[in-house]
């Protein structure tokens, strides 16, 4: 029940946001045009970029994915590369700093079904150690969240957590690249036939990135769920 009610609220969401970026579309699409333009003008946007990239690492602040996608819709592929590894990387250890200075873990109260799942995901960690830590974050859940997650747990050392924040940091190249291919259509001199290619690039790249990601979450439940029984 609370799985249809999720997917539920999800849908909602994504139907929400899909009329409204419908209705305002011209107008969201200047904003997002003008605000590339001054970040590619600007001598310190790689640096902007990557330190808005780094307090959206941070639960629970919302728009890392938009922001990561706009390095690829400002700087293309690769260029994008650096203010967004280099952001979500900061961004982790500044998540991690503050859970383990301030205590976070005092203040979050989980279910019962979230409790098991928690144990479960330790005690997964602790038998793969940092591979399976790595495994865990580039799976298709959000990157503040996995931050958070890690840097609750007691058995993640500091060494651990830097070496898998280090590694997965990369998985925002698949958001860099897509804002970089958003960027070409977005371009009114592309021709026709350009425009058509790149679109189909898009489409096909999505396609074969979201089974890579569905693929890569199921080894991980897999071998958490083989944790869990055993």
């Amino acid at each position: 029940m609370k799985t249809y009610l999720y997917l539920g609220g999800l849908a909602a969401m994504a139907s929400g946001g899909g009329y409204f970026f419908l209705q305002h579309r011209q107008w969201l699409l200047s904003v997002i045009q003008q605000f590339a333009l001054d970040m590619k003008s600007n001598v310190y946007g790689p640096f902007i970029l990557a330190g808005i990239i780094s307090l959206m690492s941070i639960p629970p602040i919302l728009g890392f994915t938009f922001m990561v996608m706009m390095t690829g819709f400002v700087y293309d592929f690769p260029k994008g590369l650096l203010p967004a590894v280099s952001g979500a990387f900061i961004g982790s250890m500044l998540c991690f700093g503050l859970v383990r200075q301030f205590r976070f873990d005092r203040y979050i109260r989980m279910s019962a079904s979230q409790e098991k799942k928690y144990q479960a995901m330790q005690e997964a960690i602790q038998e793969g150690g940092w591979k399976m830590m790595v495994l865990i974050r580039i799976c298709p859940i959000p990157w503040q969240f996995t931050n958070l997650f890690l840097a609750l747990m007691p058995s993640v050392t500091v060494q651990d957590y830097v070496l898998t924040g280090l590694i997965a940091s990369w998985k925002v190249t698949v958001e860099v690249w897509t804002g970089s291919q958003l960027a070409n259509l977005s371009d009114a001199s592309l021709p026709p036939s350009a425009r058509r290619l790149t679109l189909i690039t898009l489409m096909v790249g999505v396609v074969i990135m979201a089974g890579v990601i569905r693929w890569i979450y199921q080894v991980t439940m897999r071998k958490v769920n083989k944790t869990k029984t055993s």
